[in-house]
């Protein structure tokens, strides 16, 4: 069978292809990303890392994919089995540490871009990434090494998942508001993990956590 994808004839797949093309568009459904070659190694059942770099060769080959050398996640699905393109994807911003209490979206922050699917964030321009540290909100879906999602604002409503520059740290925590003063709550099994309460004026919400990308790698 011969598959169109506008004027251009696709070669076709052979069934293990089109599950490794599928889980490809699964990921990028389900998370916004497109998954790395351990996660497609686990899915596929492969003992070692060059069987999967061997379908993602063979379908770039056919068109249904483009590999972006360097990158963990550097597959853009081209075409799903049937040639039908993609939906949109946008490039969100991944910062890094913040330093000297700098807003942790200025340029300087920025670490790399992440291409993730408009299904996720949108087409707005104030959605942003951030690589999480520690256990201090697992349970909460977000563990070590995962990538936050947050939409830039700085304001929250009571129970908002928040990231938050206490002096010159971000942190991601859940925020309690009363009348006396304002809780950053961790969310955690881990019980070493306590309530920050910070002063007034010595804190800034910088954004709301708006999705969550699990790092299985």
């Amino acid at each position: 069978m011969v598959v169109y994808k506008g004027s251009a004839i696709m070669k076709t797949l052979t069934e293990k292809q089109k599950n490794v093309l599928g889980w490809i568009k699964e990921s990028i459904d389900l998370t916004g990303q497109a998954p790395t070659v351990r996660e497609l190694q686990l899915k596929i059942g492969c003992s070692a890392p060059m069987g999967v770099v061997a379908h993602l060769t063979a379908l770039e080959n056919k068109g249904y994919i483009r590999k972006i050398e360097g990158k963990a996640r550097g597959i853009v699905l081209v075409a799903d089995e049937a040639g039908k393109a993609p939906e949109e994807m946008v490039q969100v911003p991944l910062v890094g540490n913040v330093a000297c209490g700098m807003p942790i979206w200025a340029e300087e922050m920025i670490e790399d871009w992440i291409p993730i699917s408009t299904k996720l964030v949108g087409h707005t321009q104030d959605v942003f990434m951030l690589r999480a540290k520690g256990d201090s909100m697992n349970l909460a879906g977000i563990d070590d090494g995962d990538y936050i999602v947050f939409r830039k604002q700085n304001t929250a409503i009571p129970g908002d998942k928040v990231v938050v520059l206490i002096g010159t740290e971000a942190t991601v925590k859940r925020i309690k508001i009363d009348r006396q003063k304002v809780t950053f709550e961790p969310v955690s099994t881990n019980k070493e993990h306590k309530p920050l309460v910070p002063k007034p004026g010595t804190f800034m919400i910088q954004g709301k956590v708006i999705g969550v990308i699990k790092n299985f790698s």
